[in-house]
């Protein structure tokens, strides 16, 4: 019986400790990628490398062209940078050069946490499985 319950938690959770998932693009050549952003022409990608955070870059206006990088973000890249989930205003020190960086830590960057609908209620089914035999 403990074995059944072990494996239906297993299966539940599998899959939670993939790669964070991010958007990989620039508006420079596609500006599917900028402002009004066009997610759909884009398949995200997995980041590697460790411990990761997907990231929007806005750069300042030139003319009527507002540079946008999305990526993934290797934590301790940057230094002197806040990495936890938000948005902040960059200045560059030698020129002036302002930029907005926001980093997120879920898939899509607008995805929420890694629980599925699926696993949630696959797990609900398990603990109900359980105490059922615990009781009886």
């Amino acid at each position: 019986m403990r074995a059944c319950f072990t494996t239906c938690m297993m299966l539940t959770f599998y899959g939670i400790g993939e790669c964070l998932r991010c958007f990989v693009c620039d508006n420079e050549f596609n500006p599917a990628c900028g402002v009004d952003f066009k997610p759909y022409q884009y398949e995200a990608q997995n980041c590697r490398g460790g411990a990761s955070k997907c990231v929007l870059q806005r750069q300042q206006r030139i003319g009527d062209f507002i540079a946008i990088v999305r990526r993934c973000h290797l934590l301790g890249s940057l230094a002197n940078l806040n990495e936890s989930d938000g948005c902040r205003h960059i200045v560059t020190p030698t020129n002036n050069h302002t930029f907005e960086v926001c980093l997120c830590s879920t898939d899509y960057c607008n995805t929420g946490v890694n629980i599925t609908l699926h696993q949630l209620l696959l797990l609900c089914a398990c603990v109900f499985w359980y105490l059922r035999t615990a009781i009886l």
